[in-house]
């Protein structure tokens, strides 16, 4: 990693020729640990450390460690700020190296956040004797599975433009490294325990609407995705997730169909053993956005089960959008349509499917 610190002499030009001390706080993405001269050690938000060497020319400091391009900071008195990403992070040197930060009662604004976060685990995961499972869909391996899902939540200070665009809450979700492993199909089993990363997330409020994203990277790659891997699963039924080394329960050729279809899973419909035409909606799926709304949402896919007489039996998110609200408002919507149910040989049947509910936005009045 190739770290570049470019500081602003202030007062006198001539500058120390070492720096030390550590560099962090609430706005700031990593911490720097200046040990000497000639040594830093650069804390990730994943808490991983990489060593790394400065040295100081003028009021120049760069810093190099291997496999990542330069980052530039300037120093105004005791901190150092740099671009990132549109907006300007700042690392204040810490009262003391090495000394632990006072930890300040969670607000309200955390406690939310908080809750917000272990809602949306609850509605992709569930717990069990052996950790936290969540199912894939259609894909092999069936099952992922985290030994403990155990996060911090650090607060950021929101910038000027950040409240303007209304945000009121933002801050970084730390997932505590936990042994992880997979259930697969082929073979059939679960394979070994590895050292596994939740990883981290970037959490915000924004005009009353919480959001996150998924955080990669180390200082000076630091990138964010729109979406995470940890909620894109199914929460699985706790019946049906093998313990140990056991297989999946295997169904006899009588009750074959029967269970395959009552419940969605990975071979769900395979073979058209289910249906051989999928339910059809009476009506529009798109759901209005206002014009004056701030952002459109990105759609949601929503799991539902359609009866044989065309009703909407059940609905669940399955892939859900960035807004809460326009989840709320598919789900409305699932659960008043009526359909044109599917059909086996001629004949109509029960049927689960996904299907995309997408924004609309409203023309501005004139």
């Amino acid at each position: 990693m190739l770290l570049l610190v470019a500081i602003a002499a202030l007062g006198t030009p001539a500058l120390a020729q070492s720096l030390s001390g550590k560099y962090g706080g609430d706005e700031c993405l990593y911490e720097l640990d200046f040990r000497g001269t000639g040594v830093v050690y650069i804390t990730t938000l994943a808490m991983s450390e990489v060593r790394g060497q400065y040295k100081v020319d003028g009021d120049k400091v760069s810093v190099t460690a291997p496999g990542s391009p330069s980052v530039v900071f300037t120093r105004k008195g005791n901190a150092l700020q740099t671009p990132f990403m549109g907006e300007t992070m700042v690392c204040t040197k810490l009262a003391a190296a090495g000394a632990a930060r006072p930890q300040a009662a969670p607000t309200a604004a955390d406690r939310a956040a908080i809750a917000y976060i272990r809602a949306a685990i609850d509605s992709h995961w569930v717990q069990g004797r052996e950790g936290w499972t969540t199912q894939r869909q259609d894909s092999d391996p069936i099952y992922r599975q985290f030994q403990e899902l155990t996060f911090t939540i650090k607060p950021q200070q929101l910038s000027h433009a950040q409240r303007l665009n209304g945000a009121d809450y933002r801050g970084t979700v730390t997932f505590k490294e936990t042994p992880a492993r997979a259930y697969s199909t082929s073979p059939q089993g679960w394979s070994d325990w590895e050292d596994g990363d939740p990883g981290t997330l970037g959490i915000e409020r924004r005009n009353g609407e919480w959001r996150m994203w998924g955080v990669v990277g180390v200082p000076g790659l630091l990138s964010m995705s729109t979406e995470t891997d940890l909620f894109k699963g199914l929460k699985p039924n706790p019946a049906r997730v093998p313990t140990g080394h056991d297989t999946l329960p295997a169904a006899d050729p009588a009750g074959e169909r029967a269970e395959s279809c009552d419940e969605y899973g990975p071979a769900y419909n395979a073979d058209n053993v289910c249906y051989d035409t999928k339910p059809i909606p009476w009506g529009p799926t798109s759901i209005l956005v206002p014009a004056n709304a701030p952002l459109t949402p990105r759609p949601a896919t929503l799991l539902l089960k359609v009866s044989a007489d065309g009703r909407t039996l059940e609905a669940r998110v399955y892939v859900p959008s960035n807004v809460t609200t326009f989840n709320d408002a598919a789900l409305d919507r699932a659960r008043s349509l009526r359909w044109d149910p599917a059909q086996k040989n001629g004949e109509p049947v029960e049927a689960w499917l996904q299907w995309r509910f997408q924004p609309t936005r409203q023309a501005a009045s004139r």
